[in-house]
């Protein structure tokens, strides 16, 4: 069975090894999609799910329905690798806004029954990248439903 690797919101960085979507046909994905419509894939088939610098341009609904999509597709302890800015940065198409702490709501079990029904995730690493603008590595992984 192929292993099906994403790397969400590409644009022009698309990763060998994954298969590369974006919205915009000018960056050549592999896959023209707006992904806040859904993932093209069945759930549990996808291993691995990368979004490097691009959550932060989604509305905050947007956000949210990304999260759990993602955690549809992708397989049992599959991977969610993130990598958002930090803060307050200089570009105007920055719509969300992280710090250190963003992700801590769908680690807890009882914030994820009350706001995301259910899609469980475990902390696999967290990191604050330093740079120019600082970012966050966060590397999730998925785990089951609790009834």
């Amino acid at each position: 069975m192929e292993i099906v690797k994403l790397n969400l919101g590409c644009g022009i960085y698309p990763e060998k090894g994954y298969i590369n979507i974006d919205k915009d046909v000018s960056v050549k994905p592999d896959i023209v999609r707006d992904v806040t419509r859904g993932l093209p894939y069945s759930s549990n088939i996808v291993e691995e799910v990368r979004a490097y610098h691009f959550l932060e341009h989604l509305d905050p609904y947007d956000f949210l329905f990304i999260i759990e999509e993602v955690w549809r597709v992708l397989k049992p302890k599959g991977i969610f690798d993130i990598i958002v800015p930090m803060g307050i940065t200089d570009d105007p198409t920055h719509r969300i806004f992280f710090n250190d702490n963003s992700f801590n709501v769908f680690l807890d079990r009882d914030s994820q029954y009350y706001y995301r029904r259910g899609s469980f995730w475990n902390l696999i690493k967290k990191e604050v990248v330093p740079q120019k603008y600082p970012s966050l590595h966060i590397i999730l992984q998925k785990d089951e439903i609790l009834k």
